[in-house]
């Protein structure tokens, strides 16, 4: 079944240093917080129930990696 348009905004910012190795980010997923359905089944699978999967809420976090 067709489903409505919508646009997800993610955003990423980081440092990087070479010479060390580290890397450092910070990062929000979804950061206008919308919801939005991107599939929708009917199916016998689910008892004649519709089923729908929507988008991940806002998610925001830190991301540390080190190259060895």
């Amino acid at each position: 079944r067709p489903v409505g348009d919508f646009t997800l905004v993610n955003m990423r910012v980081g440092l990087e240093n070479d010479p060390s190795g580290w890397d450092a980010y910070l990062f929000a997923n979804n950061v206008f917080n919308t919801v939005g359905v991107f599939a929708v089944s009917t199916g016998g699978t689910s008892g004649g129930k519709d089923l729908a999967n929507a988008t991940m809420p806002r998610t925001i976090g830190i991301e540390i990696r080190k190259n060895f």
